[in-house]
């Protein structure tokens, strides 16, 4: 399956998010049918290993890269607003630093927060200091004992289940 999804649902999948968030009683949405985007960072460093875990288990995953990009923070943000706009069903920011731009990433962050679409923020440098801007923080360490699949939590927070506020992750299955 191929790593990025080029398909555009429009304005109609955010009304469908909004709706499903205010009502509380979305559908459970099954692995073969989750779009998840993973903002990726300026470094790169997680963003392999996530997205080759993400292609083992077939869950579609749109990648937005910043690497080598002049101003990745610009960058990140708009990739956050651009996914919104693309109705994905969980967007993961890797690396998030928001001491640069903080409302610049309230903005971008409450953009998805107002869309419906859940955030969880991938070993984040400095998270916002709104914690209702994301659902969970994801802290990958594939030598943890305890660390779930880092897909399981993905679906976890992205169909709203009871989880942590932090969840060690792993790509190793």
């Amino acid at each position: 399956m191929p790593r990025t999804d080029r398909l555009h649902a429009g304005r109609q999948g955010r009304r469908r998010h909004a709706d499903q968030a205010t009502r509380g009683c979305a559908r459970r949405i099954q692995r073969n049918e989750a779009r998840i985007a993973l903002v990726g960072s300026p470094t790169a460093a997680a963003d392999e290993p996530v997205l080759d875990a993400m292609g083992d288990v077939d869950i579609q995953t749109v990648y937005v890269s910043a690497k080598d990009a002049k101003d990745p923070d610009a960058v990140m943000r708009q990739g956050v607003r651009d996914m919104v706009d693309r109705v994905v069903n969980l967007i993961v920011v890797s690396d998030l630093d928001v001491s640069a731009d903080a409302l610049g990433w309230d903005a971008a962050l409450g953009s998805a927060r107002e869309a419906g679409i859940p955030v969880a923020l991938l070993n984040p440098v400095h998270a916002p200091d709104d914690a209702t801007l994301y659902a969970a923080t994801l802290v990958l360490n594939d030598r943890a004992a305890d660390a779930v699949r880092i897909d399981d939590a993905m679906m976890t927070v992205l169909n709203d289940e009871p989880h942590e506020r932090q969840i060690v992750v792993t790509t190793l299955r």
